[in-house]
């Protein structure tokens, strides 16, 4: 009996041992990739939404530029968690004088994903918010005309194309990485023609290069671009009558340029990559190749 007691005894004091210890990983993980920056609310119709912000100390003689960056995820924590190459955008942000605002999606009645895709005249709560959080950062900045540039992950990076499509008037441009756009979006009519630039993995198992694919349980969404025709459907759209290509041992680029109102596509896929942000492009790091597109005053 006595060592059936003791044998639960140390069981127990294991179990102590193992919750506090699953406790402490937690806490560590949080502390390390939890997102700190300061946030702010607003309020979008009887919702409030949250944002976090980053604003630079140094002055400029021009209108600060925007830089939105939609996170991918969890459902439930999308903006939640360091974006990635957090510090690099910051440091770029320092240096050019750039904001950094950085929403946090919702998952909205039995949608599957914390970003509403596929956005129609019912769903629009997405792009009201979107909307809300510019002119929030703009009247508490006192900012007057100012550049919006949108850089979308994964999940986010989906609901960078529902800003193509929907916010044409307050984006100038957006470059993506790891996502994708319904083959048949309910509207998708922009006011401008903005820049686009995707990047993807060959090898990315969670959003295939080269195949189409269904939500499990989203069927408002409708079926997703394989990449090579979410490329064609924008350079379509923009009418760009000129096809460059580019092939490395790792990457293959495509530009289409000469498009109608000055826009343009850009598309790098990264041979055998997977859906991972990558640190750097052909010894570029990710976050100025992004950057160098998206900002065509430098």
């Amino acid at each position: 009996m006595n060592k059936i007691l003791k044998a639960l005894v140390i069981c127990a004091l294991i179990g102590v041992g193992g919750q506090i210890a699953w406790r402490f990983y937690i806490a560590s993980i949080k502390s390390h990739y939890q997102q700190h920056l300061p946030d702010r609310t607003v309020l979008v119709g009887a919702d409030q939404r949250a944002y976090y912000i980053y604003v630079p100390q140094k002055s400029t003689d021009r209108s600060r530029d925007i830089l939105v960056f939609f996170q991918g995820g969890d459902a439930n924590s999308d903006g939640a968690w360091l974006i990635p190459q957090q510090k690099r955008w910051t440091e770029l942000a320092d240096e050019k004088g750039i904001i950094i605002a950085i929403p946090q999606g919702r998952v909205f009645a039995d949608n599957e994903g914390a970003w509403q895709l596929n956005t129609d005249s019912s769903t629009m709560q997405d792009i009201r918010y979107i909307r809300a959080m510019l002119d929030d950062i703009s009247a508490t900045q006192q900012l007057a005309t100012v550049s919006v540039y949108g850089v979308g992950y994964s999940l986010g990076s989906m609901f960078a194309y529902e800003v193509a499509c929907h916010m044409s008037d307050r984006f100038d441009a957006i470059a993506s990485f790891a996502g994708t756009m319904p083959v048949n979006p309910k509207i998708c009519n922009p006011e401008h023609n903005i820049r686009i630039m995707h990047i993807h993995g060959t090898d990315d198992p969670i959003i295939q290069y080269n195949e189409t694919w269904d939500w499990k349980a989203w069927d408002s969404v409708g079926t997703m671009r394989d990449i090579p025709s979410l490329i064609e459907y924008w350079s379509e759209k923009f009418n760009c009558r000129e096809r460059m290509e580019r092939k490395s041992a790792s990457t293959f680029q495509i530009r289409h340029s000469i498009c109608d109102q000055g826009s343009a596509v850009e598309h790098y896929s990264l041979e055998g990559w997977d859906h991972d942000w990558p640190e750097n492009i052909e010894g570029i790091s990710t976050h100025l190749l992004m950057w160098n597109f998206l900002d065509q005053s430098q």
